[in-house]
């Protein structure tokens, strides 16, 4: 008690100053580190040859300028909105309208959806730029009606009209900068409306001046969900990002950099949010969760704060939250609204409280003490530069859209050795395997959409060596992906994959905003990450493997509008298995004990966490049994009755249930990998 209060009178002290010394302060807060608005690592430039079927906005019939100078509001909407993928034959074959380098002023919104239009049509595009630090939308000054908090607008909105963001399928934002600036109070950098699929990777978004810094970066409401957020950079506005009210739609970040907010770092309402890597150097809290059934995970981050007697970690209603290594240093306290374990911290010489694993709520339930922790690793990332050798499917003979089988023409590009295959966007025909060989880095589909042809599933086979990556990138429909080789597969934005190893493969597997509907299977001897995987009604089959899973969702596991129910569970075997985070509905579906359990595992480690919502809909939603953990002389079921549940059947909608962490061995554990 008295180093606390000697520390507290310290504080109070050092708050003290001149009305000179106290503005000096004030606007250190608002920056409190110069060097926030760019990441700590290499920003890439973007090249895209200007025959893959993207919209250049400074091409006819557009002409924005990019001068800084010019209002560019009417040609980039018009680009947009020519190409929101309304009519498109899928729904996620998103369109790629492109923005070379410069700095693009608008004075209104920009949108894919006219706000005028009040039907249901699809806004599913792919806004790109050439690098964050090459082109900019910039918010004119003064813009007319951004003055006001009270009525928000946002200089980019990704969705389709009004306060529904659930048909935002397929949205993309992309290497750029958006800036909010100045006199534009109630700006809103980017409403990220999402669902189902879609990311933002590279982006910075930064506020014009600090006595109108906007009201957030970049915000998510209602039931926008399922996104993928990383290397994203936000400085300055009351919230870095807000994540308000709606269902339990979960959003998954990485690599998160924040400052000089006014308010909070990440405000989180109501939502499911697993964070991976978030530093904040702030005067504010870097973690808020507003409302009881918010579910906060926060992993590998550093919270830096900056002249401050506020709290780090705000959670006033109790919320479930789950910190492991994550740094705290310069916040008069960790965290408020739950206390944490003094077993969990330990406080470095420098003051620094660093917290190796803790969780606000215990399962009621054995299990172990910690989790798996296994090791992270990013997923490889390969941006090509203006030197590397691109080829053009079409060169070999390919045609989109005519009906006829591309795969013999893909396969001849394959072996003419380029670092950079791409397809320019539309439908192509498979009548055979494509097989990637080690002389390919990366395959660009451009949202491409690919189909049978005479029965023949479209299948694309990596075989890369061992000292080999391929990434295979933006591709539409019910393509079957095998992992034949020692190497590494990476595979990003794709729809309902059907992926799996061959047997005799080995090496590393890099999912990465897959969905819906994906079908995953992960065989021996494989290692591999996976972020933001929708499954929907999808199980998922693990065996002899080691996989790290992080946001993964499901919706009902039976058939909407009746009362048919069925049950495709994550099956583990003799594997290392961690899931951390994800929305795991059930909604109006009422699942039997019969039908098995949302998650088996046998002879495996496990380590699961998870939230989810039962609905309301003439009978209640249910999932009785959710984890089967089995092996020798081990049989344990976790019921639904074991869950944390914040809101309970009495306010005749919903049910929001959390799964606190379940860590255990399950039989005896043998995995070829390790």
């Amino acid at each position: 008690m008295r180093r606390f209060l000697v520390r507290l009178l310290i504080l109070l002290l050092s708050s003290i100053c001149t009305v000179a010394a106290c503005k000096e302060n004030a606007e250190s807060r608002r920056n409190p580190s110069a060097d926030m608005a760019d990441p700590p690592y290499e920003v890439p430039a973007v090249f895209l040859p200007a025959d893959a079927g993207i919209v250049d906005v400074t091409k006819a019939p557009y002409f924005a300028r990019g001068d800084g100078v010019t209002d560019d509001t009417n040609a980039i909407n018009r680009a947009l909105r020519d190409h929101n993928n309304t009519n498109s034959p899928s729904v996620f074959m998103s369109w790629t309208v492109y923005l070379p380098p410069g700095t693009y002023l608008v004075s209104d919104t920009l949108t894919p959806k006219d706000p005028t239009d009040s039907t249901k049509s699809r806004s599913t595009v792919r806004l790109i730029g050439a690098g964050m630090n090459r082109t900019t939308i910039r918010l004119a000054d003064n813009a007319s009606g951004f003055d006001d908090p009270r009525t928000p607008r946002h200089v980019l909105r990704t969705g389709n009209a009004g306060n529904q963001p659930n048909s935002g399928f397929g949205n993309y934002v992309e290497h750029l900068t958006v800036n909010s600036g100045s006199g534009n109070r109630g700006a809103i950098g980017i409403r990220y409306d999402v669902a189902n699929n879609g990311a933002m990777r590279h982006v910075r978004v930064i506020s014009g001046d600090s006595s109108s810094a906007g009201l957030a970066g970049i915000a998510f409401y209602g039931t926008s969900g399922l996104g993928y957020v990383r290397d994203v950079v936000v400085d300055g506005f009351d919230v870095g990002i807000h994540v308000m009210d709606g269902s339990t739609n979960n959003l998954v970040f990485e690599n998160i950099f924040l400052s000089s907010q006014r308010r909070a770092g990440i405000i989180n309402a109501s939502k499911v949010i697993s964070v991976l890597g978030l530093t904040s150097v702030n005067s504010v809290p870097a973690l808020v969760a507003r409302r009881p059934e918010a579910v906060s995970l926060l992993f590998n981050s550093d919270l830096k704060g900056v002249e401050t007697l506020e709290n780090a970690i705000e959670v006033p209603n109790a919320s479930y939250v789950f910190l492991r290594d994550v740094r705290i240093s310069g916040y008069a306290r960790a965290m408020r609204g739950h206390k944490i374990a003094t077993s969990a911290v330990t406080v470095e010489p420098t003051g620094t409280t660093v917290v190796a694993e803790w969780q606000s709520h215990d399962l009621e339930y054995e299990t172990t003490d910690s989790s798996l922790d296994l090791p992270v690793e990013p997923s490889a990332e390969f941006i090509p530069d203006e030197t590397a050798n691109w080829l053009n499917v079409e060169s070999f003979g390919a045609r989109p859209d005519d009906g006829v089988g591309d795969a013999k023409a893909v396969n001849d590009a394959i072996a003419a050795g380029a670092d950079v295959l791409y397809f320019p966007r539309g439908t192509y025909h498979l009548e055979e395997d494509v097989v990637i060989e080690d002389s390919v880095r990366k395959i660009d589909f451009f949202h491409s959409q690919l189909v049978p042809l005479e029965d023949h599933q479209p299948t694309l086979v990596s075989r890369a060596s061992s000292t080999h990556t391929v990434n295979l990138e933006n591709f539409v429909g019910k393509v079957n992906v095998v992992h034949a080789g020692s190497g590494t597969t990476v595979v990003k934005n794709a729809t309902s994959l059907r992926f799996r190893n061959a047997p005799g493969s080995s090496g590393k597997v890099f999912l990465e905003n897959v969905g819906p509907h994906p079908q995953i299977s992960i065989g021996p001897n494989m290692k591999a990450w996976l972020r933001s995987i929708n499954r929907e009604g999808q199980g998922m089959q693990i065996d002899g493997a080691t996989v790290w899973l992080l946001g993964d969702n499901i919706e009902r596991m039976g058939h909407s509008g009746s009362n048919q129910s069925w049950v495709r569970p994550i099956s583990v075997s003799n594997s290392q298995f961690e899931m951390l985070g994800g929305a795991l509905d059930a909604l109006t579906i009422v699942h039997r004990n019969d039908q098995g359990p949302l998650i088996s595992a046998l002879n495996s480690q496990i380590s699961l966490i998870y939230a989810g919502e039962l609905r309301f809909a003439r009978q209640w939603g249910s999932w009785p049994e959710h984890v089967h953990c089995n092996g020798r002389f081990v049989d344990r079921k976790i019921s639904d009755a074991a869950t944390y549940q914040p809101l309970s059947k009495t306010n005749r909608k919903s049910i929001r249930f959390v799964m606190p962490l379940f860590s255990a061995q399950c039989g005896e554990y043998s995995n070829a990998a390790q």
